[in-house]
């Protein structure tokens, strides 16, 4: 009798089970051993920053907020053992927020600041869904929410929510033709100014004054009011921050990254720093080339193109950005809910978002393991982290190359306009109610 391999009939639906069931169990893993490691208090470095940043500018200014000695007591006050400091890199515009959760003890400021973003993102997506006329499966979106780069923005109690909304807001608002408002959204990105690095030129490419020169405006507004916050001495403190502590301060981590910048370092630590430069100036122009192709020509915001387009620049986005982690990956998620909205079925992408950085840890752990049987190896602590960075960077290279094939003519394309009601919609009982049934109620 012939025997049957295990998970031989799952089928896709089978295998996405499978795959949720493990990124699940991982997530569990993870919180788990971080509470046991560290105690039910523990608080990530990030939000230490943040809330220590939030206070000092309640009791001494904002320019406190910007001297690292200052900081570093305050930091000190609450992790005895830190030894090195966690600058705060934002502008004070967008210190706001964390001078109101400041106001209450640290670890329920941190639950406090985690469940709000949860809330937030859902109530953001539902509307945004509704906007752009298009419904998502449950089971889909379910994918997309669960993916590493949205865990690790809670999970840290990062700030990319409000790169997501600004994305989401200044796609929408292109693809309706008000550009002023494009521009003004777009400004937002100032909290990560790195997130520019080619949305930037790609508007330069296409002429699109009007929205440069609103970002222009709305950033200088936004600079201007951060100078009259903190002054000379705040603006020297954030200088330092920018300039130097990005680069040298061990709490940057770029060695985990999802960009190749990451490369760089990984590979000149098996080889030399010159080798690892040259191959991440290989992945560096090669994304480059591939991101410009994409708007070789004027491409109308009528056409699915412009959709491809600007995912594929996002996505190279984050693999270009100097400071790149994997929680700055879920600016991709507006895009992905437009994909839906031109009806460009990217099922294969969304289960390369979901499973693709567990795949590479999964894959990594293996090959590791039986090397460490052949040679002895000291394993580094932050091999996991490496191994889902690697496979988010692989990911967003994925995207760019896919949305070039779309857009070169290699795959099909749908001719669907979003403004316009359609009959090729998701069937509304695979739909979560919670998530815009689409109805006659929204025009």
């Amino acid at each position: 009798m012939k025997s049957k391999l295990p998970f031989q009939k799952l089928g896709t639906r089978g295998w996405q089970n499978l795959g949720l069931m493990i990124v699940l169990i991982f997530y569990g893993i993870r919180i788990g051993l971080e509470y046991y490691s560290n105690g039910v208090n523990s608080v990530p470095g990030d939000y230490i920053c943040f809330w220590t940043a939030g206070r000092l500018a309640n009791e001494a200014g904002y320019a406190k907020v910007y001297d690292l000695i200052a900081l570093y007591d305050m930091q000190k006050s609450i992790v005895p053992g830190a030894t090195v400091v966690l600058p705060m890199f934002y502008l004070p515009v967008f210190i706001f927020q964390f001078q109101i959760l400041a106001l209450i003890p640290i670890v329920l400021s941190y639950w406090v600041w985690t469940l709000l973003n949860i809330f937030i993102l859902f109530m953001y997506l539902r509307h945004f869904l509704k906007r752009i006329r298009t419904s998502i499966p449950s089971r889909i979106l379910f994918m997309i929410m669960v993916a590493f780069p949205v865990f690790q923005n809670f999970y840290a109690g990062q700030v990319n929510l409000f790169l997501l909304i600004a994305i989401g807001e200044f796609i929408h608002a292109l693809m309706s033709s008000r550009r002023i408002h494009a521009g003004i959204w777009l400004a937002l990105l100032l909290l990560k100014p790195q997130t520019l690095v080619l949305i930037l030129p790609v508007l330069l490419v296409q002429k699109n004054w009007k929205t440069i020169v609103s970002f222009g405006i709305t950033s200088f507004l936004a600079l201007l009011i951060s100078f009259v916050l903190i002054g000379l001495k705040g603006l020297n403190g954030l200088s330092v921050s920018w300039l130097v502590e990005s680069i040298r301060n061990s709490t940057i981590s770029p060695e985990n990254m999802i960009n190749w910048r990451m490369v760089a370092l990984r590979t000149g630590e098996l080889t030399t720093p010159i080798i690892g430069w040259v191959l991440a100036g290989v992945g560096i122009a090669s994304t480059l080339f591939f991101t410009f192709a994409l708007w070789r020509k004027p491409i109308t915001a009528e056409s699915p193109n412009y959709i491809l387009a600007w995912f594929g620049t996002i996505s190279a986005t984050n693999l270009i950005a100097w400071h790149s982690h994997a929680h700055m990956a879920v600016i991709l998620i507006p895009l992905l809910c437009y994909l839906y909205a031109w009806d460009l079925k990217p099922t294969k992408i969304i289960n390369t978002w979901c499973f693709l950085p567990f795949i590479s840890l999964l894959a990594g752990l293996l090959i590791i393991s039986v090397i460490s049987l052949l040679t002895p190896i000291v394993l580094p602590p932050t091999l996991v982290d490496f191994l889902l960075s690697l496979g988010l960077l692989i990911g967003n290279f994925l995207f760019l190359i896919w949305s070039y094939l779309r857009m070169k003519g290699s795959l099909a394309i749908v001719e669907l306009n979003p403004a316009l009601p359609t009959t090729n919609l998701v069937p509304e009982e695979t739909t979560h109610p919670f998530f815009c049934k689409l109805s006659h109620k929204y025009p």
